[in-house]
């Protein structure tokens, strides 16, 4: 289950009966209403804290590999993309580092300004297009484990003057978003649900028959790979409240899916769906 734990949801899931075995992807947001909404204590709670990054970037793109997931899921892309955020970021990277460091500044300094460069034509859909990127401009392949503001600008061969400015809070922020710039391409939406389906097992020791979602990028991962693996799976898909959202399972990719649909009055992920599926109010 990766869907919201409301009551309506909890009551949902009772009624599969006393005997089902429920795993449920916990993070926080799906789990915000426990102090108000009693949930059996039989659930099995999964919440894979640590699915961040670029472990979660690297096993999400093997796993689309595995399961022919290609360019979208359900109709939504899944595209690697780079935050308009943190291209604008680059040169003030720069220019704030520069005067700071020691060492040969060519290779950051041409890394930084193609990053800047970078647009939403740029050919970079996945984790392999994003590593030949860094491949060509240096940065060693062991940089994954080189993204803490201690060790990143040594991927550029270079260092701080004085080692102690990595205390001063402006040159630490600066050196968190040169991590963030080397790290790079991820995905348009949250991995939570995959991470917690892959740390429940779903996909090795055991695959559910009944999956409750409310429908994000991340659900919708998890309700492709599992039907793959169980073709009669059953799937309830948590809608918010508000016309605009009666809209989705009218649209042509669930047309031929076994989905039972509710709404949801306290689903609270009405700004995501809409602006996932395009959705315009009504």
């Amino acid at each position: 289950m990766t869907a919201q734990q409301t009551a309506d949801v909890v009551k949902l899931v009772s009624s599969l009966g006393a005997n089902a075995v429920v795993r449920a992807s916990s993070p926080p947001f799906n789990t915000r209403f426990a102090g108000s909404v009693p949930v059996p204590d039989s659930w099995q709670h999964v919440n894979d804290d640590t699915f961040f990054g670029v472990r979660a970037q690297r096993t999400v793109d093997a796993l689309f590999r595995a399961y022919g997931i290609g360019s979208s899921v359900f109709g939504v892309p899944t595209e690697f993309t780079m935050t308009e955020e943190i291209r604008r970021r680059a040169e003030t990277v720069l220019h704030r580092l520069l005067p700071r460091l020691a060492g040969d500044t060519t290779m950051l300094e041409r890394y930084l300004q193609d990053v800047a460069c970078l647009d939403d034509d740029t050919v970079i859909s996945d984790a392999a297009q994003w590593q030949a990127f860094l491949t060509e401009h240096g940065i060693p392949a062991d940089w994954p484990g080189k993204l803490h503001v201690n060790d990143v600008l040594g991927l550029f061969g270079v260092s701080l003057q004085s080692p102690h400015t990595l205390v001063d809070a402006a040159v630490h922020k600066e050196l968190r978003w040169l991590s963030r710039m080397v790290h790079g391409y991820s995905l348009r939406g949250c991995t939570a649900d995959i991470g917690n389906m892959l740390r429940a097992g779903c996909t090795t020791d055991w695959v559910p028959d009944v999956l409750v979602l409310d429908l994000e990028f991340d659900d919708l991962v998890v309700w492709y790979v599992l039907r793959a693996l169980n073709p009669q799976l059953r799937v309830y898909g948590q809608l918010p409240a508000g016309d605009a959202f009666t809209a989705i399972p009218r649209l042509p990719v669930f047309h031929n899916e076994n989905v039972y649909w509710f709404t949801d009055p306290q689903s609270g992920n009405g700004d995501t769906l809409m602006t996932q599926f395009h959705l315009q109010n009504q």
